[in-house]
């Protein structure tokens, strides 16, 4: 069943019908005006991943709570809000500037694929201009980074510190893909830091992700302390892990001073053998998902050695050291 088959309607709700106004928001990812519009409201409230329930402020245009799915989560969320009341101007004018902001980001859309010259212009100035043309409207701000992505990536590189900074995960992951495809090395300590730190996000673990990946290609020797925690974790079930192994093996590719100590590393990183045992349908899952993680860090390694046919305690044991040590 959706989820919004589940809440809507619901007897419990009924009371608080009337004191918000509810918008549905599918994105079908076609690139209908439809469509655009709900990828500019995903845009503005953060959300990468579905389904989210977000009480908003109609006015400031923020998200005031990330409410749980259920009608007592509902519940609670309306009861904790407590919103300012505001004059029919002040409703008219945060309308009209919503309007005028959607307006220049299907303006800026419009460009991507346009005249390089005009695009770069209006997209600079968005981002970096003065006061006047500055946007300070994160929907804007995104269509803008989209261009200087696909046209002058420089620019992204020259204020990364910045923007890496901006509260909102659509924005970042932008940012971090731009810097990650320009191969920015300048970026890495700001990639790092995001590393270290992803906060505020709504989802912190893929914004790791994102500036992880672009550390395969930005990465410096200081990178490999950073990344290295997250890919020796032995966590078989976040994508984190993963990326993390090929994003150390890239950078002792690109950095081979590097290759003996990632090694080390990476095979203090096979992952202990599920407890389960293989028969049951979670031990199984967990067997096949350490099982590849296993696999990912033996290639990353460049072990030479055969893939044990079973991966096990033993297994485990014997990968972790090296040909060398065996003998």
């Amino acid at each position: 069943m959706k989820l919004e088959q589940q809440l809507l309607p619901h007897a419990d709700l009924a009371p608080l019908y009337d004191k918000a106004v509810w918008v549905y928001v599918y994105q079908t990812f076609d690139g209908t005006p439809e469509d655009m519009r709900a990828e500019h409201i995903a845009m503005r409230f953060g959300v990468t991943s579905w389904p989210q329930l977000v009480l908003a402020d109609p006015v400031a245009l923020k998200a005031l709570r990330h409410v749980g799915r259920s009608a007592a989560a509902f519940q609670t969320a309306f009861a904790a809000v407590e919103l300012p009341t505001r004059t029919q101007q002040q409703k008219t004018v945060a309308a009209s500037a919503l309007m005028a902001a959607d307006r220049r980001a299907v303006e800026l859309f419009a460009l991507k694929d346009g005249k390089a010259t005009a695009a770069i212009d209006l997209a600079t100035q968005t981002l970096f201009g003065d006061a006047k043309a500055r946007s300070h409207d994160i929907v804007v701000r995104t269509r803008a980074a989209q261009i200087l992505a696909a046209r002058k990536p420089a620019l992204l590189v020259e204020h990364a510190a910045v923007l890496l900074k901006t509260p909102s995960d659509p924005f970042r992951y932008l940012i971090c893909q731009a810097l990650g495809k320009a191969g920015a090395t300048a970026a890495a300590p700001h990639l790092e830091a995001l590393v270290r730190d992803p906060q505020p996000s709504l989802n912190p673990n893929v914004v790791r992700i994102r500036a992880v990946q672009a550390l395969a290609t930005c990465g410096r020797v200081e990178s490999i302390a950073v990344v290295a925690p997250y890919a020796t974790s032995g966590v078989y079930f976040n994508g984190l892990t993963g990326v993390a192994i090929d994003t150390l093996a890239r950078l002792a590719a690109r950095l081979p001073e590097t290759q003996a100590r990632v090694a080390q590393l990476l095979r203090a990183g096979y992952p202990v053998p599920p407890s389960e045992p293989r028969e049951s349908k979670m031990g199984m899952r967990k067997h096949r998902a350490a099982t590849a993680l296993a696999r990912r860090i033996h290639k990353a390694t460049g072990d030479p050695r055969s893939f044990p046919a079973s991966y096990d305690e033993a297994a485990r044991t014997r990968l972790m050291q090296t040909p060398e040590e065996l003998k």
